[in-house]
């Protein structure tokens, strides 16, 4: 199974906040996450508390395999475990 950058991010925040959290409003920062799809919310989310970052200047690369290397870290960053 492959899981994306944009799958993940919703996953992490859920799994951090509770299942009924929903993001604020996404604020546009990557030029390849428009404003209204379906990950932009929760990739801002993960943006604004600091747990990842973009790919390159101005893109986040939402579909881009996350490896389990990756993951971890990501985890590690997201401290899930409160």
């Amino acid at each position: 199974m492959i899981v994306t950058k944009a799958q993940l991010a919703k996953i992490i925040l859920k799994a951090k906040f509770g299942s009924a959290y929903t993001p604020p409003t996404g604020a546009g920062t990557y030029t390849d996450v428009p404003i209204g799809s379906f990950s932009a919310d929760w990739i801002q989310g993960l943006v604004d508390l600091s747990i990842i970052e973009g790919c390159e200047a101005n893109k986040f690369c939402p579909n881009e395999a996350v490896t389990i290397d990756s993951l971890a870290t990501l985890l590690l960053a997201a401290d899930i475990s409160q």
